[in-house]
């Protein structure tokens, strides 16, 4: 199953909606769609009442095949088992919420490994007690900068 239907009520309005919703992006089949979670767009949803933005999440998987990596969020451990047993040589990453996803997929997109950069923002914050999070941008190849 590659979609679900998603109850949405709006906070503000109380207005009930259903949207459908993916539940697997495959980055090399579905460009537009990782284009979605790159721009912030694939969890957030406007109320066509009131247009309140409503950020939504679900259990959702990514998968770059190219570069042998799944990326969950909000899975279950049988999904996480049978993920590990059904792509033995893929990278398995799991993250919390639309926005580690966002910036998982924009350190993948950059050809850069998820788990050096994810040590790397823990030591920034380790080292310096007044720095409370570490955002990934992009790359620049040109000056080698993070």
């Amino acid at each position: 199953m590659r979609h679900i239907l998603v109850e949405i009520v709006c906070r503000n309005c109380n207005y009930h909606s259903h949207i459908k919703s993916h539940t697997l992006v495959n980055s090399q089949l579905e460009p537009e769609l990782k284009e979605r979670i790159v721009q912030g767009t694939m969890f957030r949803y406007q109320c066509p009442c009131c247009h309140t933005v409503i950020a939504f999440i679900h259990s959702f998987l990514y998968h770059d095949n190219e570069q042998k990596l799944l990326i969950g969020m909000d899975l279950k451990e049988q999904t996480i088992t049978a993920l590990k047993d059904q792509h033995p040589d893929s990278q398995l990453y799991l993250v919390k919420d639309p926005e580690q996803l966002r910036e998982a997929v924009n350190i993948t997109a950059d050809y850069l490994r998820l788990d050096a950069i994810t040590r790397l923002k823990k030591q920034l914050i380790k080292q310096d007690a007044s720095i409370q999070k570490v955002i990934y941008h992009d790359y620049d190849r040109e000056n080698q900068m993070l």
